[in-house]
């Protein structure tokens, strides 16, 4: 039968010791634990990424061997979708190689150097860690240049002021068909 120990009774120095010796084993430990899990280490080099390359595809980047793998880092088609190949190929050996290597990254952070087994072994890779890589800009095609903006329009002139006309003031000046005389204000006297 388990003894009975009352909530608010002082902790033994036994319970003290082991309460110690447990923080201090995780403290000095917890540099260990990043070097065993995947992904926690330092960055994965562009070199890592060729001899890896080298290991599964001979180097060749842009690999088909028809067994179900892709590109240099041979890819299955449903790892490439999975950690979002796609957007920039439909398989991986259609992708160009820093394409592939920002996939891998992600393949990497994901899944760890499990994912390349034999050959991250082999080329001695699995103390690298990831490098999450910046998304390449999309390839400038050659377009025609813009047009240059037009420049602003200039301002309309203020329209000409209407003065009025009184026929009577003014005998022999032409009167435009267009108004009708009666329209026009007549001042009381003329000048």
């Amino acid at each position: 039968m388990a003894r009975y120990r009352g909530r608010h009774r002082r902790p033994t120095d036994t319970a003290r010791r082991l309460t110690r010796i447990a923080l201090a084993g995780s403290v000095a430990g917890a540099p260990l634990l990043a070097v065993l899990v995947p992904g926690t280490a330092s960055a994965a080099s562009d070199k890592t990424w060729d001899r890896l390359a080298e290991c599964e595809a001979s180097g060749d980047w842009s690999a088909n061997t028809r067994n179900g793998y892709y590109g240099g880092l041979q890819f299955s088609s449903s790892t490439w979708r999975a950690f979002d190949g796609d957007e920039f190929a439909s398989r991986a050996d259609l992708a160009s190689r820093a394409e592939q290597i920002i996939v891998a990254e992600r393949v990497l952070e994901g899944q760890g150097w499990n994912a390349w087994p034999t050959c991250s072994r082999k080329v001695g890779a699995r103390s690298e860690g990831s490098t999450p890589r910046d998304t390449p800009p999309p390839p400038t095609e050659s377009l025609p240049a813009a047009p240059a903006p037009l420049p602003p329009a200039a301002p309309k002139p203020a329209p000409a002021p209407v003065l009025p006309l009184d026929p009577d003031q003014w005998p022999g000046l032409p009167i435009p068909d267009l108004l009708p005389i009666n329209s026009l204000p007549l001042s009381a006297s003329p000048r």
